[in-house]
């Protein structure tokens, strides 16, 4: 199953993701998913804010069965916002499910090169994701 999901920032963020992933869970349950989007989460808020509710959401995904693509790939976070900021928020995200009789469910082998500023003709929705995936090789969409 593929999801694709926009999360909107006003006036938290965090309720909007809670729910979308509440209701998710019981959909995607036993089955192979793939759910990416602009969840507008990004541990380097935290960071550069001095909160926790981003990074205490997505380091909670992999316990609730949500493996993050892009982290498992980069090991940090990769810059998917390129609005006026010189901070390097990963706003965007790409979750699968944990492969069978894994602890961790990590894909293991080649690392990806790291992740560049798309071109002007790449940056369209969803093409940051599909260079990423295509640089995880054919084993991550499986």
């Amino acid at each position: 199953m593929a999801v694709s999901v926009h999360t909107p920032t006003a006036p938290s963020v965090r309720p909007f993701v809670d729910e979308a992933f509440e209701e998710l869970a019981p959909l995607l349950e036993g089955r192979s998913f793939v759910v990416g989007g602009d969840f507008n989460l990004s541990r380097n808020y935290d960071k550069v804010y001095g909160t926790t509710h981003h990074t205490e959401f997505l380091d909670g995904l992999p316990a609730r069965g949500f493996v993050d693509c892009m982290r498992e790939a980069y090991g940090e976070e990769q810059r998917t916002f390129w609005g006026r900021t010189n901070y390097a928020y990963q706003n965007d995200h790409v979750f699968r499910q944990p492969r069978p009789g894994s602890e961790s469910g990590l894909v293991r082998g080649r690392r990806p090169r790291p992740y560049e500023r798309p071109q002007p003709a790449q940056a369209d929705s969803g093409g940051w994701m599909r260079s990423g995936l295509d640089r995880l090789g054919a084993s991550a969409r499986a």
